[in-house]
C-alpha cells in the first residue's frame, strides 16, 4: 500500500496537486470499459501490477470488463480501492447522497484539511452472492467495478460483524448494503489496512473507522460529533 500511495503522489505533483478522478476514455486493445480506473492512471508510476494485490486477499473473481483488452482474463486482483464519495448521516442531513465532503478523489491536496487524518485508500476485497450463487469479488486490475470506494461500498471494508444488531456494525441509509447477500473481509485478524493522504499506512478497526459518521473518509473535518 505504501508503494501504491508513492505512486499517487508523484502522479499528483505531476497533476497540479490534484489525485486521481474518475476518467472515462475509450477502451484499448479490445477491452470494453471505458473506465480508466485508478490502477491504470498511475501505472506510469507504479511499474509492477502485483503490490495491487493483498496476499491475504482470496476472495475469488469473474472475467468482468477492462479498459485495456491485455488484462482481459487475466483476473490479476486489486485488493484496495481509493476513496470516492461516501453515503453518511451528516451528507443526508445536507441532502447529499453521496457525501460530497467526504473521498480523495478528483481533489487537490489544498482541500485535505487534515492529511494525517484523512483515508485516501482503503483494504476492500469483500464479496457478493450473484443471483446463481457464486461468490465474487469485482475488483480486477484495469476494471472500473470495485476500483474506488463509492457511497454504500463502506461494506467492503474488514472488521464489521455480520449478523449484528450493534449500532457501530449497522447504518439505515445502507441498510439494503448490509443485509444483502454481501460479505466483508476478514482483513487481518478483524483490522483493515489504511493509506492516509500524509503517506502514513496504518491497520484500523472497523469502530476507528466507523466513528464519528466515517470521520477519516472526510475532507474538512466536521465540529458536530456523530454517533456511533
Amino acid at each position: 500500500m505504501k508503494q501504491i500511495d508513492t505512486g499517487l503522489m508523484l502522479y499528483t505533483q505531476d497533476n497540479d496537486e490534484t489525485m486521481c478522478a474518475e476518467v472515462f476514455m475509450p477502451p484499448i486493445d479490445d477491452g470494453k470499459d471505458n473506465a480508466f480506473s485508478y490502477d491504470r492512471q498511475l501505472a506510469p508510476y507504479v511499474k509492477n501490477d502485483a503490490v495491487y494485490a493483498c496476499p491475504s486477499d482470496t476472495a475469488p473473481r469473474f472475467d468482468s470488463d477492462v479498459w485495456d483488452g491485455a488484462y482481459k482474463g487475466k483476473l490479476l486482483k486489486r485488493s484496495y480501492a481509493i476513496i470516492n464519495t461516501l453515503r453518511t448521516e451528516e451528507g443526508i442531513a445536507r441532502g447529499e447522497s453521496p457525501d460530497k465532503n467526504s473521498g480523495v478523489i478528483a481533489h487537490s491536496l489544498a482541500q485535505v484539511e487534515q492529511s494525517a487524518d484523512t483515508v485516501s485508500f482503503a483494504e476492500s476485497w469483500g464479496t457478493w452472492q450473484r443471483p446463481d450463487k457464486s461468490i465474487i469479488s469485482d475488483s480486477v486490475i484495469a476494471s472500473g467495478s470495485g476500483s474506488t470506494l463509492l457511497d454504500c461500498d463502506t461494506w467492503k471494508l474488514p472488521g464489521r460483524v455480520k449478523p449484528s444488531d450493534a449500532p457501530v456494525d449497522n447504518f439505515a441509509a445502507c441498510s439494503d448494503y448490509i443485509a444483502a447477500r454481501s460479505t466483508p473481509p476478514k482483513g487481518h485478524s478483524g483490522l483493515g489496512n489504511y493509506v492516509f493522504v500524509d503517506g502514513h499506512v496504518k491497520s484500523l478497526t472497523w469502530g476507528r473507522i466507523r466513528a464519528n459518521d466515517f470521520f477519516l473518509f472526510k475532507l474538512h473535518k466536521p465540529m458536530q460529533l456523530f454517533t456511533p
